[in-house]
């Protein structure tokens, strides 16, 4: 694809509508800030006078604009809409706080020297934090954990979030690991074994020695509760692996340099060294290779797409595509057919809700994985899908269209609210991403006007 121009496209809920072609265009925020940033559960970053603070849609101040720093971590992760707040005083004295989503100051400033902004702020009601206590030698930090009732855990010498999935909690003292869930309940206590890794829902669990001048490592798997799934030493190894969403997870084995693929209650999903290679797609399907053909079997290991009935499957974003005679169409996940193989290309893109790009005869449009058509084949030459929003470009200008091929702004109405502006567009990403699609009545791009920066609606 060429390159993108300069567009972010914010999809925040809450807005009055007015969709009289008239009053696309309007500015529904003011340009009186010196930046501003998308952030999550549709609220937007805003600085202000080298300060940092958070606005709703409407322009309404969620989090006060006094901050030198603000962040909300990752969209998706961030499930509670947590806020993390900082002001630095002389120094590496940093003071940090913590608002929720509809602007309550959950944390008052300065209680922690540090609250964790990286991908797990806010995941399943957990905070990363660093707790200060004041022993004999002045004031020190250990790490804690803001458990989901409010509390503060800090009983441990180390404590971190790991896996994602599941919640869990790494817990470390006098050297030795354990697991907490996310309630702050004993999983694994310390000590019990000897080395611990959270490898999103499971546990793995190891167990080391010396033999003949030689260490050894066993490992073993428990699941989110403890329960011991695969026995210490059964296999070689074993680990959690994400799938392509990163949401399904399941147990890869391995024996004399042969792998295989077990259930989440332990029983097999991939024998070992069946098959030539093999891609687990989620808990319920995976793609196998045998002979250099492919097919797709079951968790019960039934084959549903038997070896060799396609030249070639592959899973791409969430979608599961065959090749037959040079053309490509798309299966259900039950092994039927959703599409014939008649398209050259088939592209689904990452975060597309669904939707991919098809190409056929020198045309594109966009299909959804019902094999409908959103957007009819024509004479597009780039475009970007994400989540529920997707644009197409043509020589006449950009059409902006929504998962049920609703034309969100006919092609051209972007180049002319363009032209009213210095700049349009987003200032974390260089490419025309629209963000936050879970309300598609609704679309809100970042304007610069005099070097200040607000937001217009264009639909």
């Amino acid at each position: 694809m060429k390159k993108m121009l300069l567009l972010t496209v914010i999809m925040l809920s809450g807005v009055a509508q007015d969709m009289n072609a008239q009053n696309n265009g309007v500015l529904v925020i003011p340009a009186i800030y010196d930046r501003i940033e998308e952030g999550t559960n549709g609220l937007l970053i805003v600085t202000k006078d080298n300060k940092q603070g958070v606005i709703d849609a409407m322009g309404n101040i969620i989090v006060p604009i006094q901050y030198d720093w603000v962040t909300m971590g990752k969209e998706g992760i961030n499930r509670d809409g947590l806020i993390a707040v900082m002001n630095q005083g002389q120094g590496l004295n940093y003071s940090y706080g913590l608002y929720n989503k509809d602007g309550e100051m959950l944390v008052p400033m300065g209680n922690y020297a540090r609250i964790d902004t990286g991908d797990f702020l806010g995941y399943e009601g957990l905070v990363e934090l660093d707790v200060i206590v004041r022993g004999y030698n002045g004031i020190t930090t250990k790490e804690g954990i803001r458990l989901r009732d409010g509390t503060v855990l800090s009983s441990y010498d180390r404590t971190s979030i790991k896996g994602g999935v599941g919640g869990l909690i790494h817990v470390k003292k006098n050297k030795k690991e354990g697991v907490l869930n996310r309630y702050g309940e004993v999983i694994v206590p310390v000590g019990r074994y000897e080395s611990i890794y959270i490898q999103g829902p499971y546990i793995n669990i190891q167990k080391k020695g010396m033999q003949n001048g030689q260490f050894w490592t066993k490992e073993g798997m428990l699941n989110s509760n403890g329960a011991v799934i695969v026995p210490i030493g059964m296999y070689e190894d074993c680990r959690g692996r994400g799938c392509d969403d990163r949401i399904h997870y399941y147990i890869e084995i391995e024996s004399n340099n042969k792998r295989g693929a077990l259930n989440d209650d332990g029983t097999v999903f991939i024998p070992i060294g069946k098959y030539e290679s093999f891609s687990v797609i989620n808990k319920n399907i995976a793609l196998v290779k045998l002979n250099g053909k492919y097919g797709i079997v079951n968790k019960n290991g039934r084959m549903i797409v038997p070896i060799g009935r396609y030249n070639h499957l592959e899973y791409r974003n969430g979608m599961l595509l065959y090749s037959q005679n040079g053309k490509w169409g798309m299966l259900a996940e039950n092994g039927n057919q959703v599409t014939l193989a008649e398209y050259d290309r088939i592209v689904p893109e990452m975060y597309s809700s669904g939707m991919a790009f098809v190409a056929k005869e020198g045309k594109i449009g966009v299909i959804n994985s019902e094999g409908k058509i959103v957007v009819p084949l024509g004479n597009y030459y780039d475009g970007k899908i994400y989540k529920e929003i997707g644009y197409m470009k043509s020589n006449e200008g950009i059409m902006i269209f929504n998962k049920n091929g609703r034309i969100l702004a006919p092609t051209g109405r972007y180049e002319r609210l363009k032209q009213q502006y210095e700049r349009i567009g987003g200032y974390k990403r260089d490419s025309q991403i629209p963000l936050n699609p879970s309300n598609d009545e609704h679309g809100l791009y970042i304007v610069s006007i005099n070097g200040k920066m607000g937001v217009v609606r264009l639909w």
